[in-house]
């Protein structure tokens, strides 16, 4: 089931995310996000 959300585009959340969210994120965040990113993306989460 797909999920519901506003952004009909997941490039657009994608942009919103990096202009508006990624910005402000403590440093060390950012980190852990990337790492995450990194570990699970063969998981697709």
């Amino acid at each position: 089931m797909k999920e519901s959300t506003i952004l009909q585009s997941e490039a657009l959340t994608k942009y919103l995310l990096e202009t508006s969210a990624y910005p402000r994120e403590h440093e060390q965040l950012k980190e852990l996000r990337k790492a995450s990113i990194e570990k699970y993306e063969q998981l697709g989460v």
